[in-house]
């Protein structure tokens, strides 16, 4: 595999039958009552030091840096990842989470599921403010190791590619490349 950060790994996974229930639950709960799946999420940042951030999300905590602060502030370190590494991370999060939720669904096998995402951005934009000031595009590297088919698999990756939220947000402000390995064998690149 290529030098990238790894934002979310899993290997040996096992996908809980319990899982199904409680997806197929929320799945007829929200037939009934369609406000049943609006949900209110929420996350608090404080600057606690210079660059230096934490964020609480129902009393988890993380801390967030920039990568510039360790040029001028050189005995804090490297106390965490950039606010695009994390933003990145939450896209990751969610894309494994939705196909490991959809693979339960359907009593599939994973063995592992990694996914390697990576941006670009403008820093031309973000200093100057000048040209594009967004992220420019998404690029992923989705790998899997499992025996079911590759027709499965690929059913599995369009129903997630679709159902996952942050894709399907990040889809329609920038440009997002999804190559998925299967087994190691290179899958059909996605449409996105």
């Amino acid at each position: 595999m290529k030098n990238h950060l790894r934002y979310f790994s899993m290997t040996s996974i096992y996908l809980s039958p319990e899982i199904k229930k409680v997806c197929e639950k929320k799945a007829h709960d929200a037939e009934k009552n369609p406000n049943y799946t609006r949900v209110p999420l929420r996350t608090k940042v404080k600057l606690i030091k210079n660059l230096i951030m934490e964020a609480d999300m129902r009393g988890h905590k993380i801390i967030c840096d920039e990568a510039d602060s360790a040029q001028y502030q050189p005995e804090e370190g490297n106390p965490g990842p950039n606010p695009i590494e994390v933003f990145l991370s939450g896209y990751a999060f969610c894309f494994v989470v939705t196909m490991a939720k959809n693979a339960a669904i359907r009593e599939l096998s994973l063995d592992s599921v990694e996914m390697d995402a990576k941006s670009i951005t403008d820093r031309a934009g973000y200093y100057l403010g000048i040209g594009d000031r967004s992220i420019i595009s998404i690029d992923s590297d989705v790998h899997l190791v499992s025996t079911e088919s590759r027709e499965t698999i690929s059913d599995l990756i369009k129903i997630t590619e679709e159902r996952c939220p942050a894709s399907q947000t990040l889809s329609k402000a920038t440009k997002l490349t999804y190559r998925y390995y299967l087994n190691e064998q290179e899958l059909i690149p996605s449409s996105n």
